[in-house]
């Protein structure tokens, strides 16, 4: 069974600024101050990795002298505004999130993208404790495209299923590991009383809009050996293991999910599972602190 997996970077237009963050013991000689006085105007999707890097920036700022104007915003509407910004060519954005297994290529080859290799390999940029190979091969392999490294990633993925323990004992319910014993566990679950109070929940919720959806509909995707494109580069969304992908997906959300799943990213599904209201999640591995 294969199981998707989505990488996010971080990508520094002016140069590799967050290799700044590495640690100074083993590089006195190091000139961080190079380019004090600087500001930079930062771009972040609200996700996990921003809440617990954001109260560092302060450290970032004291060790380079360096300004930083971090704009923070939920995905969507991330999304949508570097997009915006990005092809208008006047941007003022400096450094922003990116998720290359998405958008990637089509970054890459409209210019918008800065690659960092020739950073990674001066000295006087990259603090000589900063090890590119520290990351695991995968993490760095993600972070290529035509050839060329974008920046650092920051974070991987995996699909994940999260479940009430409780509610699955409660009514005696075996955990599912495999995609039918899934769809059998939540459809014994949905309209069980789960909440604090008694009332009925779901048995299943996860992301349901748009783009968001197909980074976990992926994993499902896969586990049924299909793929998005054939060997030749054609889209094979069609073909009979897509098709049988997103009848399950479709069909979870439908039969055992909340009304208006079609409108629900991971923070309404997180939202929804996190009150108690819906007996398994399935949804990216570094949601677990949501």
């Amino acid at each position: 069974m294969r199981y998707a997996k989505q990488a996010w970077s971080l990508v520094a237009i002016l140069a590799l600024l967050g290799l700044a963050m590495a640690s100074v013991s083993e590089a006195a000689q190091f000139n961080w101050q190079q380019f004090k006085g600087t500001q930079l105007r930062v771009l972040i999707n609200k996700h996990p990795w921003q809440a617990s890097i954001e109260p560092h920036l302060k450290e970032f700022e004291a060790l380079t002298g360096m300004k930083l104007v971090v704009e923070v915003y939920p995905e969507d509407q991330f999304r949508a505004k570097t997009l915006v910004e990005l092809t208008s060519g006047a941007s003022s954005m400096d450094v922003f999130m990116t998720m290359p297994g998405q958008e990637g290529l089509k970054y890459m080859r409209a210019g918008w993208y800065q690659p960092v290799d020739e950073f990674l390999k001066d000295p006087s940029l990259t603090s000589s404790d900063y090890n590119w190979n520290d990351f695991l091969d995968k993490a760095r392999d993600a972070m290529v495209i035509e050839g060329k490294t974008i920046g650092p990633p920051i974070q991987i993925e995996n699909s994940a299923l999260m479940y009430r323990k409780d509610v699955f004992q409660k009514y005696n319910v075996k955990v599912p590991t495999t995609l039918d014993e899934l769809e059998a566990a939540t459809k014994a679950l949905n309209g069980k009383p789960m909440t604090d109070d008694g009332q009925p929940g779901f048995g299943f919720v996860a992301r349901g809009k748009r783009a968001a959806a197909t980074s976990q509909f992926a994993g499902m995707l896969f586990a049924m050996n299909g793929t998005w494109l054939t060997p030749n580069r054609e889209p094979a969304i069609n073909s009979p293991e897509a098709v049988k992908a997103i009848d399950m997906w479709g069909r979870l959300l439908r039969l055992y999910g909340p009304p208006g799943s079609e409108n629900n990213h991971w923070y309404e599904a997180g939202s929804i599972f996190s009150q108690g209201k819906a007996a398994t999640w399935l949804d990216a591995n570094s949601l677990f602190p949501v």
